[in-house]
């Protein structure tokens, strides 16, 4: 994700973890800036670096393609889109369906945590697997999202994280990914 907007997601994500990280470690934390890799950097009350990675898998490449066209103000491109006009019965007709959309989410987002967990960051970094924008998902859904996924043993990572959004609302909650993979 190159673009600025897609930099700019990952930086609000990233300061709403550092707030999570400041509640769970009673440490003061600066205001994350954006960085190349890892995506954000925060510093604590000593100065010392504390890197944030954040990744954000969807249902499928389609998924997110209409996602990010509608956030880069081109709603006009997402299938999902209803133009002014346009028999919203029709568009739904002919809209993409989402079969097993939730064992699609597990795995595009194991996907992200193994291939981020091959990669070296410098300072000390989180994970955080950002799937607050997948619109079927919750945090309700964290008790079975989360325990589906794990860090592979070679992960550098001082945690993963998953990012969802609470219901109805556009809480963020972070939930810990801590079993290994096997």
């Amino acid at each position: 994700m190159a673009d600025e907007i897609a930099k700019a997601h990952e930086l609000a994500i990233a300061n709403r973890f550092v707030e999570f990280l400041k509640g769970q470690l009673g440490t003061s934390f600066a205001t994350a800036e954006a960085s190349e890799a890892p995506d954000a950097l925060t510093h604590d009350s000593e100065g010392n670096a504390l890197g944030i990675e954040v990744t954000c898998p969807d249902y499928s490449a389609e998924e997110a393609r209409n996602t990010w066209t509608v956030a880069r103000g081109k709603p006009e491109l997402s299938e999902r889109y209803v133009r002014p006009g346009e028999d919203i019965a029709d568009r739904l007709r002919h809209a993409p369906v989402l079969v097993n959309f939730t064992a699609a989410l597990i795995r595009n987002a194991q996907e992200e945590i193994n291939t981020h967990c091959l990669r070296s960051y410098g300072p000390p970094t989180y994970l955080v697997v950002d799937l607050s924008h997948a619109a079927l998902t919750t945090a309700e859904n964290a008790g079975h999202i989360v325990p589906n996924l794990c860090v592979p043993k070679h992960s550098r990572f001082l945690g993963v994280y998953v990012a969802l959004t609470r219901n109805f609302s556009s809480q963020v909650e972070f939930f810990p990914v801590t079993q290994p993979c096997v």
